[in-house]
């Protein structure tokens, strides 16, 4: 087993948390949009904003 610098456990650490937290927040909406569902780009991964573009039709972007 290879031993890790201190810093590196902390990126690992915060890598999974985001991980995690990006699942919470994509994993409901793509139940609930699986199929007009087209780009989702996250903004921060600490908060619940998504933004959905779906087609060119602006009108239907949703920030949760």
């Amino acid at each position: 087993m290879k031993n890790r610098t201190i810093k590196e456990r902390r990126e690992k650490r915060r890598n999974v948390k985001e991980m995690r937290l990006i699942s919470q927040n994509l994993i409901p909406l793509e139940k609930l949009l699986m199929n007009t569902l087209t780009v989702i780009t996250l903004k921060n991964y600490n908060s619940r904003q998504v933004r959905m573009d779906l087609g060119n039709d602006s009108s239907k972007a949703v920030a949760i």
